[in-house]
This record gives structure tokens, sequence and C-alpha cells, in this order.
């Protein structure tokens, strides 16, 4: 029952799942100038959170069923190529985690007595459409998928508050995602190959879509002195990750498919520095400290599930099984 649970776990990526959930806490905590404070309650937290969270594990799944073919030879150890969880029940577990993160989103309505359309539902569904996209074609269109990756991450992180959005957050989650990708697809060697066209409408999509957010942001009067400064944060973090990612590349003595991989996980788990460090150049030190916890959970939690899941792949393969 533990492997079983082990292997479960490890096919919702739970893990790099909490980096979803410090994206959305970071927009709820937010306390800018020129809006009302939101003093977002620890049960609208928590609900924003699962409903992000099962979305993300959705993605996930969803991944891996459509990509058991490739993962057969490039990632043996994964829970469906191994056989370690059927097809079937990880078809269960996808559908249960988007019903699961699209029951809670409707459940943020009762947070927001005024609201008569659930908007955090319909943005839920949206993002599960992106989700789907990518992974049914998006991931085969170069340019355009990586694109839809990062949108993807920026419309989630509005889960919480999309009735009052601070769009800095979506911005940095588009750039650094598009970029972390564009750079693990082209290492990890992944088909169909990427082309100069390719990167050259990666960068062009990022300016675009960064460009239309900074508009939006100065209309809505969202740029002050707190703003500038943590664009100068913001932009030291990336680039301490391009540095990182530049030392990555030269290790040649380590595989280049595994190099990609390390480049996108990491790269996942540094969202948790772009959260704290947006909620410290507000001032709100409290919010960054919490979302600093949750990163060393997430961190903690993805040693653990690696230490105690070696040797899983002996273990028997687990099927939903009709009863007699």
């Amino acid at each position: 029952m533990g492997a079983r649970i082990l292997s479960i776990l490890q096919l919702m990526r739970v893990a790099l799942a909490l980096t979803a959930v410090a994206d959305v806490w970071t927009v709820l905590l937010l306390k800018l100038p020129g809006q009302a404070p939101l003093a977002a309650r620890p049960w609208q937290l928590l609900f924003a959170g699962i409903a992000s969270f099962f979305l993300y594990s959705f993605g996930m799944v969803l991944n891996d069923l459509l990509d058991m073919g490739r993962d057969r030879f490039f990632a043996p150890a994964r829970p469906l190529p191994s056989g370690r969880i059927s097809p079937a029940a990880a078809i269960v577990l996808a559908v249960l985690c988007l019903l699961l993160s699209l029951f809670f989103a409707a459940m943020l309505v009762v947070f927001k007595p005024h609201e008569v359309v659930p908007v955090a539902l319909f943005l839920a569904l949206g993002v599960a459409l992106l989700i789907v996209f990518y992974n049914a074609a998006g991931k085969y269109l170069g340019a355009t998928g990586l694109l839809t990756l990062g949108l993807i991450r920026g419309l989630n992180c509005q889960l919480g508050r999309p009735e009052a959005p601070f769009l800095l957050v979506s911005a940095v989650l588009i750039t650094h995602v598009a970029f972390a990708s564009t750079v693990a697809y082209f290492m990890e060697v992944k088909r169909p190959r990427l082309r100069r066209r390719d990167v050259v409408g990666v960068l062009a999509g990022i300016l675009m879509v960064d460009g239309l957010l900074l508009a939006a942001m100065v209309f809505w009067r969202q740029v002050d002195r707190n703003f500038i400064l943590a664009c100068g944060a913001l932009v030291a973090v990336f680039a301490a990750y391009g540095l990182w990612v530049a030392a990555i590349f030269s290790r040649h003595h380590i595989p280049l498919r595994q190099r990609g991989r390390q480049v996108m996980r990491v790269g996942l788990f540094w969202l948790f520095a772009y959260d704290a460090v947006l909620l410290g150049s507000y001032g709100q030190w409290d919010g960054a400290l919490a979302i600093i916890a949750l990163g060393l959970v997430s961190g903690g939690l993805f040693i653990t599930m690696r230490l105690t899941g070696r040797g899983l792949m002996k273990k028997p393969q687990y099927r939903l099984t009709a009863s007699r």
C-alpha cells in the first residue's frame, strides 16, 4: 500500500505542485496601493491553494498518460511506463484531480458574497483547457506550446483573486516558465526539434505578452515605487537563474538530457524565490516567510520521495480490475 501511494504521489508531482500553490498565495497575500486590503482568510487561502494544486496535478497526470510511449525509452522509472500504475488508474486519477480543482475553485465564491458569476471557476476551466491543448497538440507546435506553458502558469496564479489581479506576478511567471521550458526542451532533445524561428517566436511572444501586461498595470495604476523595487529584485533573481543555467550547460560530463531535466526542475523550484522576493519588496515579510516555508516543505518532500522511491520499479503493477 505504501508503494502504491508513493507511486500516485510521484505521478501527481505533489512536491512541484506546491510551486503553483505558492504563486496563488502570493497574489492573494499582496496588499497593493490604491486597492482595498484583501485580508485573505485562512480558508480562502486553503481553497485557492487546493484548486491550484489539483489543477497542476491534473496536467502532470495527463502529460504522463499521453507520453507513455516516449517515456518507455527516456523515463522508464516513471510510474506509468514502469507498470507501477496502470493507464486506467491514471485516467481515473486525472479526472479526479480535475473535478477537485473545479470544485474548490467554485467554492471560492463563498468568500465573495457580492460576486454573482464564479469567476475563479471559469478561470480554472480556461486553464484546464490550455493544459489539455498543450498536452494533446501544443507540445508539438514549437513556440506555441512553450508560450502556452507560460500562459498556464500566468493564469493559474490569479485563481484566488481574478477580480483584482496583480499582473506583475503573471508577467514574471510567463517569462520564467517560457524561458526555462525552451532551454529544457532544447537540452532534452525533444521532438520536433526546436528551430531558430521557434526561439525567435518564444522571445517575441514573451515581449508582446509582457508589454500588454505592463500597459494594463500602468492603466490600473499598479506602477509605483514598490513596483520598481520589485522589478529590480525580480530581474536579479532571473539573472541568477540564467547564470545557473549557463553553468549547467557547460557540464559536459553530465548527459545533456539529464541536464535539461535539471534545468526544468530547478526552474520550477526557483518560482518560490520570485514569490518571496515580490512579497518582500512590498514589505510583506510575513507572507514572504510563509512562501519560503512552503518552498522548504516542497524541497523536503521532493528529496524524501526521491529517496524512498528507489527500487520501486521492482514492485508489482497496480491496476483497476472489475469486481466479480
